[in-house]
C-alpha cells in the first residue's frame, strides 16, 4: 500500500505462528529461490523475479536496502557438500561451487568443506527497509 508520504509498504502474512513454519521460520533478508537442501522451490524463479523488481523499486528511494548482491552458503558436512554441489551443477546460471581452499583463502573460513555462491538475483536485503 502507499502512504500519503509516498512510501510504499509490503506486508507478508503467514498462517503459521512466528518461527513455527512457513515464511516466518526462514532467515529474513536472504532472497533466493532454493530450499534449505538446495532444490528449486515451486514458483521460486517467478517469486525471485517479482521480489527483485519490488526491491529495485525500493532501492531507488533507499539505496541501502540491498546489502549484498550475492549470498554465500557454507558447507559444514559431507551431506551439505553433496547437496550444494548438486545445486551448482543444476543451476550454473545462478550458483557456483567454491572449494574448501577458496573459502579459506577468500573469506578466512577455516572449518568449512566448501560453499556455494548464489548470484544473478539472489541477494541480502535490509529487512526493515
Amino acid at each position: 500500500s502507499s502512504g500519503n508520504d509516498g512510501r510504499m509498504e509490503i506486508s507478508v502474512y503467514d498462517k503459521a505462528n512466528v518461527g513455527e513454519g512457513g515464511a516466518s521460520s526462514v532467515a529474513g533478508g536472504l532472497l533466493h529461490p532454493f530450499s534449505p537442501r538446495g532444490k528449486l522451490v515451486h514458483f521460486g524463479l517467478d517469486a525471485l523475479e517479482h521480489s527483485n523488481h519490488l526491491i529495485e523499486m525500493a532501492s531507488r528511494h533507499h539505496a541501502d536496502c540491498i546489502l549484498r548482491r550475492c549470498i554465500y552458503r557454507v558447507a559444514l558436512t559431507s551431506k551439505h557438500v553433496a547437496q550444494l554441489q548438486q545445486t551448482a551443477e543444476h543451476y550454473p546460471q545462478m550458483t557456483t561451487w567454491i572449494s574448501k581452499e577458496e573459502m579459506h583463502d577468500n573469506f578466512g573460513i577455516i572449518d568449512s568443506m566448501g560453499g556455494l555462491m548464489l548470484r544473478n538475483g539472489c541477494k541480502v536485503i535490509h529487512v526493515p527497509s
